[in-house]
């Protein structure tokens, strides 16, 4: 019956959804669109130039890191689509590396020096180039045109404004580890061998930690095409990477694979800090709203994404001095270049702020596509039957227990960018609560379940309203009760149910879920005593139940 009712509510869930989620049509037109500040609302492509290795400044332990492999790896991490790459000629950065290592200590000045000495002038000629420029001032065109000859018989028409754009488009980057440490050593560590026995097993434990970061310029080119450059920010990041191998594992390989585990979390961790720097962030226009769905422009080419989350940014002046404020929050729902190669128009919905504010551009709010959940749960509705704990002869507790309080995490993947579809998810979640048992003799009873699944969040207004599937684990056990070392009932279960949610600060959700489980057969029964083990099917218990939790989501 319970199990029947929930379906019934998750059904007419979606009913309500499809009713409301009928696509908006906006037609309001943003009267800010075409306001000349408004209208340099648009990214604009940065080009990044940096050494081809990645600088070490921790001495001994240089040698268990290759600095340009190092950097191959960072490079599939911090070239990101929203950038172009300027080539530069590899004698350039050899040079720049061989200076900086005669120098017993480095400093942001020092980099600063080094880049005007060996890499200004390049980067320069690059800009100058007409190709170049051709490629990388199309998307800002504006009204004054020039027109200049860069090949027989092609020209190609900018203006002064373009050239100041991308003369003033260009960053560099240095790349350093500063820390790096390898240990290993040899530990005992059980490991499970079959469904309940275990062993006691030889193990090589390897542990890397390693810390750097990445010092950031960006390169001006004046009216009178002099250059210079100017320290803009610096970013760093410490990784810990630990994990045991086999004893037969050569020692080089055991450091090599962990070495390369923690340059690679380290490069994610500085690419995701880069989109956070402000002169990399996306921005766009709002060309219309209606209520709480905006059409925005952002170029496709630059690497929006669904789910990727933007401010809403309204403008205001006050006695000549513009400023711009954050009035609401919300996310990609729909990209139409999915359908028209050609468009750079997106679909943000708003699921925080003020709907009724000005809004008229919008800034990227970088997030890693990961949600992290916790919580309580009320379980009720399952039985686990003392009858059920009869074992040679001997009643493990004397109690049926029928509901339970648990203590609730999970974490949802971000899958919609791979989908095509948005607010898509990959879920993993899991709880956990003890028991009271009688005349249990000096066991430690617990129960515990998790699931994986899928949810789809319909947003309505501000609310989420989000229908999951997972399939799952559900399980009771007991550890060293009387002659027992281990009573175990688990059952394989499918769990369904929906979730509201509300976003009460920028990137905090409350969240409100009901759900039921539908066990797939019987629950089993595993022990082990002194003297026998084995295991059967239950005739009383069932470990079928429904839910209701209540939480807290943050958006990662």
């Amino acid at each position: 019956m319970i199990a029947r009712n929930g379906l019934t509510f998750i059904v007419l869930s979606l009913i309500f959804i499809s009713a409301l989620q009928a696509e908006s049509k906006l037609s309001k037109l943003n009267p800010f669109s075409k306001d000349p500040r408004v209208e340099s609302r648009k990214y604009q492509r940065k080009s990044l130039s940096s050494p081809e290795a990645i600088i070490l400044l921790f001495g001994k332990q240089s040698g268990k890191v290759d600095p340009i492999s190092a950097k191959q790896i960072l490079n599939t991490h911090i070239e990101l689509k929203r950038f172009d790459k300027n080539a530069l000629p590899s004698i350039i950065s050899r040079k720049f590396e061989e200076k900086v290592y005669e120098k017993e200590t480095v400093s942001v000045d020092d980099f600063e020096t080094l880049i005007t000495e060996f890499y200004a002038g390049e980067i320069k000629k690059i800009l100058e180039n007409k190709d170049v420029q051709k490629k990388r001032i199309d998307q800002f065109k504006e009204k004054k045109v020039y027109t200049f000859e860069y090949g027989k018989g092609k020209s190609y028409s900018i203006t002064a404004d373009d050239l100041e754009l991308l003369f003033n488009s260009s960053f560099f980057y240095v790349p350093y580890f500063d820390t790096f440490n390898f240990n290993q050593k040899i530990i005992k560590k059980k490991v499970k061998k079959g469904d309940i026995k275990t062993e006691i097993k030889e193990m090589k434990k390897g542990e890397v930690t390693l810390s750097g970061g990445v010092v950031w310029y960006q390169i001006l080119i004046d009216g009178q095409k002099n250059v210079s450059v100017s320290f803009i920010t610096h970013t760093r990041d410490s990784i810990k990477e630990v994990r045991t191998f086999d004893m037969y594992t050569e020692d080089d390989v055991v450091q090599s694979s962990l070495t390369n585990e923690a340059i690679n979390q380290w490069s994610a961790n500085i690419a995701h800090k880069t989109k956070s720097i402000s002169q990399f962030k996306l921005v766009g226009r709002i060309e219309e709203s209606d209520n709480y769905d905006y059409k925005v422009t952002v170029p496709i080419n630059a690497g929006i994404q669904l789910n990727h989350y933007y401010w809403l940014m309204e403008e205001s002046e006050n006695q000549g001095t513009v400023s711009s404020k954050k009035v609401g929050l919300g996310f990609i729902n729909k990209i139409e270049a999915y359908a028209k190669t050609d468009s750079d128009y997106s679909y943000i919905k708003q699921v925080y702020g003020k709907k009724d504010a000005l809004s008229s551009w919008i800034k990227e709010e970088p997030t890693r596509g990961v949600d992290f959940r916790i919580g309580m749960i009320k379980k009720s509705g399952f039985e686990i039957d003392s009858n059920d704990s009869l074992v040679e002869g001997e009643f493990t507790f004397s109690n049926t227990i029928t509901d339970a309080w648990s203590l609730m995490i999970g974490a949802s993947l971000d899958i919609s960018p791979y989908v095509k579809k948005s607010q898509v998810y990959f879920d993993i979640d899991a709880s956990f609560n003890f028991v009271t048992l009688e005349d249990n003799e000096g066991g430690i009873p617990y129960m515990l379940d998790y699931y994986v699944g899928f949810h789809r969040a319909y947003w309505i207004k501000k609310f989420g309203i989000s229908p999951f599937l997972m399939m799952g684990q559900h399980i009771f056990y007991i550890d060293e009760a009387g002659t027992f070392t281990h009573f175990q009932m688990d059952n394989t279960t499918i769990k369904y149910g929906v979730s509201l949610e509300k976003m009460i600060k920028p990137r905090w959700l409350l969240e409100l879920s009901f759900y039921s489980t539908l066990g797939l057969g019987k629950p089993r029964v595993h022990y082990k005593t002194d003297f026998s083990s084995g295991d059967f099917k239950t005739d009383y218990s069932k470990l079928n139940w429904t839910g209701l939790t209540l939480g807290i989501k943050t958006i990662q």
